[in-house]
């Protein structure tokens, strides 16, 4: 699987905040991680902004190399 393409633009829906601590930003992505994955069972997932309708599965794959990419950038 290839890895996100570096300096790729963000989709303007998908910004939604200005950054705030670096303690309190690690909590929001616990949360959001800890959210997510207490959606296992979920049978439908609503569209995604930028890649439209995906499946459970598709979405799982976007959420893992996101995450990933993200931490690899900041060197988490």
């Amino acid at each position: 699987m290839l890895p996100f393409p570096k300096g790729a633009p963000t989709a303007p829906a998908l910004i939604r905040r200005v950054p705030t601590a670096w303690r309190s930003e690690v909590t929001e992505l616990e949360l959001a991680i800890d959210r997510f994955v207490a959606q296992h069972g979920r049978e439908e997932w609503p569209d995604h902004p930028a890649f439209g309708p995906l499946s459970r599965k598709a979405w799982g794959i976007l959420v893992y190399r996101h995450t990933d990419h993200h931490l690899r950038q900041f060197g988490a």
